[in-house]
């Protein structure tokens, strides 16, 4: 994504998978319940979804990972996504999880924020969820022309 894409995008779902995958790490899983196809989750460090259940073994044929650029809202149902784009609490997941990478993600992510919220830092405290994801995502990910 450019950077002009990340900054039109509107807080939402699109905003947060992007959250999830980019920032965060986790990993989709589409699981088939009857006619119904499910999207959940698995954060680094968890288990596979399946692993859950006593049957894995039988229960793993209704699960396989599927990428975040073909999970289809449409299609799918897609659970255990937080509100990051627009819940400042949930945002200071986020944050946390840029200072856990640590380094110069540190200084990436605050230029992006200051640059976001156009201040010389002290305004950096009133960014709204928004800005706050905007900002991560521009830090994280590599910039296109």
């Amino acid at each position: 994504m450019t950077r002009e894409e990340i900054l039109a995008m509107s807080t939402g779902k699109d905003m947060n998978l992007l959250i999830a995958e980019h920032v965060l790490g986790w990993i989709a899983w589409k699981e088939q319940r009857g006619e119904y196809t499910h999207v959940i989750f698995q954060r680094p460090g968890e288990r596979e979804p399946y692993m859950r259940s006593q049957q894995w073994k039988t229960d793993q044929k209704r699960y396989e990972p599927i990428p975040f650029t073909e999970i289809d809202r449409m299609k799918h149902i897609v659970s255990g996504l937080k509100d990051w784009s627009s819940d400042i609490s949930a945002a200071w997941e986020v944050e946390e999880k840029i200072k856990e990478i640590g380094g110069l993600m540190i200084g990436y992510y605050m230029t992006e924020l200051m640059l976001i919220v156009r201040s010389n830092g002290f305004n950096m405290v009133h960014a709204t969820p928004e800005q706050r994801c905007k900002a991560a995502l521009l830090a994280i990910l590599p910039g296109e022309e």
